[in-house]
């Protein structure tokens, strides 16, 4: 086992992993459910859409998140994660319809 910084950061990573107790391990999870649970968004559409943003809207562009990922042979799993970054920029930022488009694409392309 290397100590950290000599290699590669998986072999800084495979260190700490290996040199952590059971206790640390456990508590390092707890701690990422944690910040996992803070950061998960609300429900936007009555606390912070403005610019009147309807419900049926994230339904369709999750539909056409599936579709387009269906037919570029991608996971299914990359549109979840596309929704999943679009529902987290939603849930800060109040849009029209046409920069919900814009943040739908953006997401699918980040994820």
């Amino acid at each position: 086992m290397t100590r950290p910084g000599a290699g590669s950061a998986i072999d800084d990573y495979n260190y700490v992993v290996n040199s952590e107790s059971c206790t640390q391990r456990q508590d390092r999870l707890l701690t990422m459910r944690r910040e996992e649970f803070d950061a998960m968004p609300g429900p936007y559409l009555l606390t912070t859409q403005r610019h009147g943003m309807e419900p049926n809207w994230r339904r369709r562009i999750a539909e056409w998140s599936f579709q387009v990922v269906d037919y570029y042979n991608y996971s299914r799993e990359t549109a979840g994660i596309a929704i999943s970054i679009l529902d987290r920029y939603l849930a800060r930022t109040s849009i029209n319809k046409n920069d919900f488009q814009c943040a739908s694409l953006t997401a699918l392309y980040i994820a």
